[in-house]
């Protein structure tokens, strides 16, 4: 098991890097199973955070508490079942949110409601049974949406502006996949 926690912050420091002045942390791909609650609390400036590739089956809802600038958060790729409502509430400058390609069975309604700059959502590939349209649609900014392969039923009055966002989130996965398929 590996635990990613607030040691790996301070060892920075022993390289010069001071943690307060972190824009990019990208800690995919390494098997992570856990991450301490604490882990960002000295990376105020952070704008971008990857842990997509690991093995995380839960997020703590204190993660980003200390995050203001966070722009981008992938979380894609792991096996989350759940996810806490109160994970992006310090996070109103968010603009893209993968959550993609792990197991989530729901997505909490309040989720989002501290996003309000958020355009990109990629929510395919999970066991989402059921989507808070009208969340959805208080995003005023949302232009992508990726929602594929999902047990989803969808209603037809959809409101045109997710409609339009689901439509630009099925061009974005058909470019990854294109993309995905000229690196093999």
């Amino acid at each position: 098991m590996k635990k990613l926690t607030l040691i790996f912050i301070y060892k920075l420091y022993k390289y010069d890097i001071d943690p307060k002045l972190l824009k990019k942390i990208d800690l995919s791909s390494n098997k992570l199973t856990a991450i301490s609650a604490d882990l960002l609390s000295h990376c105020p400036q952070l704008q971008a955070l990857g842990f997509s590739v690991n093995q995380l089956t839960t997020i703590s809802a204190d993660l980003l508490k200390h995050c203001p600038q966070l722009q981008a958060l992938g979380l894609s790729v792991n096996q989350l079942t759940t996810i806490s409502a109160d994970l992006l509430k310090h996070c109103p400058r968010l603009q893209a949110l993968r959550l993609d390609t792990s197991q989530l069975t729901a997505i909490p309604a309040d989720l989002l409601k501290h996003c309000p700059q958020l355009q990109t959502l990629w929510l395919s590939d999970n066991q989402l049974g059921t989507i808070h349209w009208q969340a959805l649609n208080q995003l005023q900014e949302l232009t992508c949406l990726v929602i594929e392969n999902n047990p989803l039923t969808f209603s037809k009055d959809l409101p045109e502006q997710l409609q339009k966002a689901i439509e630009n989130g099925r061009k974005e996965l058909e470019k990854y996949k294109r993309a995905l398929e000229k690196k093999s």
